[in-house]
């Protein structure tokens, strides 16, 4: 994540871009933006101390949501009580996951990831490629 906050502290002591996105690890265009939208919204250093680089973000990005993993969450409680009984593998109970989130993914999508994995583009499906994998093979067997 950008730290707005440092960015704004080096600007105020006189760093250049380059030298505030060498100070960082961000490249000068990202600190150019930073401080041009800084500028739009009114903000300077001194920032107060409650504020936070995520609320920054938010006044500076309002059309970026915040969204969570594309991932479905694992049930952990279940994780547990399955891995405490004797014979569960974890490998197991990971297929079971691939199943659950393969089974959430609507008609279309399943094909259109389906049809990505055999030309070879895994994408964003990349913990569920072994089961996506061989629904595409039993569904599509040319």
């Amino acid at each position: 994540m950008v730290d707005y906050k440092e960015i704004l502290r080096l600007t105020s002591i006189g760093y250049s871009l380059r030298q505030t996105a060498a100070s960082v690890g961000h490249s000068h265009h990202t600190i150019k933006n930073v401080l041009e939208l800084a500028e739009k919204c009114g903000i300077e250093w001194p920032v107060d101390d409650d504020v936070t680089n995520v609320e920054l973000e938010k006044l500076f990005y309002p059309e970026r949501k915040t969204a969570g993993s594309h991932y479905a969450e694992p049930d952990y409680a279940y994780i547990h009580k399955e891995l405490s009984k004797k014979g569960v593998p974890l490998t197991l109970l990971w297929n079971e996951y691939c199943e659950r989130a393969y089974a959430n993914i609507g008609c279309s999508q399943r094909t259109k990831t389906a049809e990505s994995i055999k030309k070879g583009d895994v994408g964003l499906c990349e913990p569920t490629f072994p089961f996506l994998l061989h629904y595409y093979n039993y569904y599509n067997p040319n």
